[in-house]
Parts: structure tokens; sequence; C-alpha cells
């Protein structure tokens, strides 16, 4: 909060939000206001703010990727380790949700944000921009863990199993082969009543 982006946010936030600029809290850079003769000049202020944005975003960015191509090169020689049917197969399904698991920040955080933050540095007006990616940004949080209920079979399982257990009922007993040994399951009774009691 300055005086050359209150001076131009004031009229937003009056007109359009009717909020006093002096009751406001609000994070902007304006790269490229005008001074008293009307002469455009940018804002080294805001661009130093850029910088580091973009440094945290990038060094962000880059652990992502490294420690995504890094589990990537592990699980892929570890697949060919694998002693049984049932220790590959999960570790291609590992491997399915690191996969997604690094797509999802890139592209849910890291380029929309991008976007949003160096449009304007290029008269790039990225307004309508705001509201989606306000979403996007609560909605990460619940949609990250959702690859590894996915790909991973025994979570995909479980849950499926405890979700049609509590809405429709279910058998007293199950037997699941795993391909290796068969694995005796309690009753999903049992585990909905410990679970809600």
């Amino acid at each position: 909060m300055n005086p050359v982006s209150d001076r131009y946010l004031k009229p937003i936030f009056e007109d359009i939000l009717h909020i006093p600029i002096e009751h406001a809290v609000y994070s902007g850079a304006i790269f490229w206001p005008t001074d008293q003769n009307g002469v455009v000049y940018f804002n080294w202020y805001s661009g130093a703010g850029f910088i580091n944005l973009l440094v945290t975003m990038g060094f962000a960015f880059t652990v992502v990727i490294v420690a995504g191509a890094k589990s990537w090169i592990k699980i892929r020689h570890l697949r060919k380790q694998g002693e049984s049917k049932f220790t590959k197969n999960l570790q291609m399904q590992l491997y399915k949700a690191l996969v997604a698991q690094t797509l999802i920040p890139v592209f849910l955080l890291f380029i929309p944000f991008s976007a949003l933050f160096t449009g304007p540095l290029f008269f790039i007006d990225c307004e309508f921009l705001s509201a989606p990616l306000t979403f996007i940004y609560a909605l990460y949080p619940a949609l990250d863990p959702i690859p590894i209920l996915f790909f991973v079979d025994n979570y995909r399982i479980t849950i499926s199993k405890f979700c049609c257990c509590c809405c429709f009922g279910c058998k007293k007993n199950q037997v699941i082969d795993s391909g290796e040994s068969e694995y005796e399951l309690q009753t999903c009774n049992r585990m909905a009543s410990n679970n809600f009691v």
C-alpha cells in the first residue's frame, strides 16, 4: 500500500466495492504509473516486488520439478528391481500418482499466477483472471491429495468399500486376492462404527 497504488485503486474500491481505500488492505503493483506531467514511467518499487515474487515462485517451481524428476528416476529403477507382481504394481501406481501430484501445482498454481502477475508488466489486462484464480487457489489444497486416492489401488478400494458400506450396507466378511496371498477384511460395519463413535 503506497500513494501511487492508492491513487489508481481508489476508484475501484470506492465505486465497485463501496469500501473507502483507507479501510482496505490489498497487495498489488502499479508497474507503469503516470507522473504529474502525464508521462508514463516504470515504478521500480513494484518492479523489485515483482522480481522478489519471481524468485520465490521460481525457487518453489524448481523444488517441485527437481523432486519430481528425482522421484521419477528412483521409481523407474525400483520398478525393475521389484521382486513380486504386487510390488511392481504398487510402484507403478505410486509413479502415476507422483506425476499427477507434480503436474497439479504446475497447472493450478505456477502457470496461472505467473500469467496473472506478469501480464500487467506488458500492459495486458488480467482482471478477468483474478476471480477464477482465487477459486483455484482455494481449491488447490483439496485437489492435491486426490491423485493418491485415485491411482493407488489400496486407497481407492478402501474408500469405495467404505462409501458403499455406509450407503448400501455390505457383506460381513470379504476375501481379496492381491495376486500373492489372500487377506481377510473385517466387516465394513465395524470399521464404520469405529470411525463414527
